[in-house]
């Protein structure tokens, strides 16, 4: 498995790092650390468990994963939990320009959405083609 780097990292509005993964179409992973800046360590026990987010405009949340708890396999864990982001990524976008991203529906089975979903409900049907971006 390849390694993902994040390309910088904010402080987020709890003061944690979050630090951010650039992907294509203006998709981002972010990974809330749990960790503070100024003192360099992370949250109370219980509280810090990772938080992954895959974002689009770094504001639009588009899906999250199980949070990571920091057991001993943490890095593990979250290395999987950042590749099953990436990989909902795709090259197709919607007739407004958003990207499609592949989504899980209720009955278990795979689709792909608009990443401005709710406000943009578009969904690829099977026959649709839709442009590349």
């Amino acid at each position: 498995m390849s390694e993902f780097r994040a390309k910088e990292y904010i402080k987020s509005e709890e003061g944690e790092i979050v630090y951010r993964i650039p992907l294509q179409n203006d998709l981002w992973i972010w990974v809330y650390s749990t960790v503070t800046p100024k003192t360099g360590v992370s949250r109370n026990r219980g509280e810090d468990a990772i938080r992954t987010v895959l974002m689009y405009h770094n504001w639009k949340a588009v899906m999250k994963v199980s949070k990571t708890l920091r057991t001993e396999n943490w890095k593990e864990n979250l290395r999987e939990k950042i590749k099953e982001l990436s990989e909902r990524v795709t090259d197709q976008i919607c007739p407004d320009g958003h990207p499609l991203v592949r989504r899980t529906a209720r009955t278990g089975g795979h689709f792909l959405g608009c990443s401005m979903f709710p406000d943009c409900d578009y969904i690829q049907r099977k026959s649709a083609k839709p442009k590349p971006n």
